[in-house]
């Protein structure tokens, strides 16, 4: 595997600041959890990494009495970090960019909250927006707010694709001169649709797929243009396939878990094939076409792909980040959108790139856009460790119950996977650091919280049912 390595260089500096768990001994010589801020806020002292107590540790260890001083300085060095953290942390909450952000994620949470609290109480929804117009239900976070999201340029582009304005986007100035150009009302509706659709979110992060392939997927008439395709595609060939070889059927009802082995067994494993995660996520959901296409890059593609993605990665160990996100993004513009079934090693390449790419975005603190690759990528592989590890990476830095919930998410399915012990080791060191993040938002949460309808758990379900 020629993917870029992982290290720790893009480490957020605040993320010393948490709720992290350490063991204190106490006066009676036991010991218990408690926190990092617990133990500043008594005044009691770091013993060492990850243990901490007061004056009586020396009833049983005079011998390190001689320590004590350091100790000291020591903690109060770890009290000024912690201000610090606090000061920044307050000051990326008062982001303006990342209320914007926020409202959009608090919007989409209350409105969920709302559904659940209908249910809970066996009343229709419609009884409850009576309630919150009223005033008597309040969002646990903001208040009640209706914020549509904007249309992201892909989505515009796909839209675009699917109207027929072009075939196949390979150059980013013409795709956003042809945006500007094709702004209609129809496509205002589509976006409002789109982002509320649970198909086109993983949590937090749009999952419309690379160059919004799955808005395109979810079509009415993606089957019959895909049919329309292959048909005037053998018209002109000299080896015309059978229609059973270019397309993958995909049984509708019955059992799930048996369609998705009898995928595997039947034709993709025999057929060296790879069936995108965002295609599998569809057939559980019970809204996956009967027929899928079945695309095999050409030589010439691949090997387009595969000289970008060589000169990206030596960009990448000198360090130029930048110019080796120009030879990733050259990577790419030779891949088709539609790669929902392909030949496995073709799409191992692809998601290397995107992954790839989101370490880049990463080492240049470009964390929402590090983000989106890394979820381009498990669109086609959701068992990714890199990429589900980038995206944490990139989760634990923008910060916020949404994201760190999505982080949490993220490498809990790392560490369940076991796919290496590499993979493993980095997802729990960063899951304890995005669970005491979690410590912290729940703190603040419940300061601020008046509304008795709802509490932490289910504020946390509510953002975890759109997480896969």
């Amino acid at each position: 595997d020629d993917d870029n390595n992982d290290d720790d260089n893009n480490d957020d500096e605040d993320e010393w600041w948490d709720y992290r768990d350490i063991t204190f001994l106490r006066p009676d010589l036991s010991e218990e959890g408690k926190s990092v801020q617990w133990c500043l806020d008594h005044d009691f002292f770091q013993v060492e990494e990850d243990y901490w107590s007061g004056d009586w540790y020396y009833e049983t260890h005079p011998e390190e009495k001689i320590l004590h001083q350091e100790r000291l300085n020591r903690t109060d060095e770890i009290r000024e970090l912690v201000e610090n953290c606090k000061r920044r942390l307050h000051e990326k909450r008062n982001c303006p960019i990342r209320k914007a952000h926020e409202e959009m994620q608090d919007a989409a949470l209350f409105n969920r909250l709302q559904d659940d609290l209908a249910r809970m109480r066996g009343v229709s929804r419609e009884a409850i927006d009576k309630e919150v117009r009223s005033g008597q239900i309040m969002s646990p976070i903001s208040g009640p707010i209706q914020i549509q999201p904007p249309i992201p340029k892909r989505n515009q582009v796909a839209m675009a694709n699917s109207k027929g304005v072009a075939n196949k986007i390979s150059d980013s100035k013409e795709a956003n001169s042809m945006i500007k150009e094709d702004e209609s009302s129809d496509e205002d509706d589509l976006g409002r649709k789109l982002a509320q659709d649970d198909r086109f979110w993983d949590g937090s992060w749009r999952a419309d797929g690379f160059m919004g392939m799955f808005v395109r997927f979810d079509s009415e008439d993606y089957l019959e243009d895909q049919m329309a395709m292959f048909f005037e595609e053998q018209e002109d060939s000299s080896s015309p396939l059978q229609i059973e070889d270019a397309f993958l059927d995909i049984l509708s009802g019955g059992d799930v878990e048996t369609e998705v082995v009898r995928l595997h067994q039947g034709k993709l494993i025999p057929g060296k094939l790879h069936l995108a995660s965002g295609v599998s996520h569809r057939i559980i959901m019970g809204i996956c076409p009967p027929k899928v296409r079945i695309v095999k890059l050409d030589t010439e593609d691949m090997e387009m792909l595969l000289k970008n993605k060589a000169l990206g990665n030596q960009s990448f160990s000198k360090g130029k980040f930048e110019e080796a996100m120009e030879h990733y993004e050259e990577a790419l513009l030779s891949i088709v959108d539609n790669l929902f079934v392909a030949p496995a090693d073709q799409i191992k390449q692809v998601i290397n790139v995107l992954s790839n790419q989101a370490e880049c975005h990463l080492r240049l603190d470009q964390h929402r856009e590090a983000g989106d690759a890394a979820t381009s990528a498990l669109l086609f592989d959701d068992n990714h460790d890199k990429s589900r590890i980038r995206r944490a990476k990139a989760e634990l830095s923008i910060g916020g119950t949404a994201y760190l919930c999505q982080a949490e998410v993220d490498l809990e399915h790392v560490i369940e996977m076991q796919s290496s012990e590499t993979s493993v080791e980095s997802a729990t060191s960063l899951l304890r650091r995005v669970k005491s993040k979690l410590k912290y938002e729940k703190k603040i949460f419940e300061q601020e919280n008046t509304n008795k309808d709802w509490g932490w758990d289910l504020v946390m379900r509510s953002y975890k049912c759109r997480c896969w």
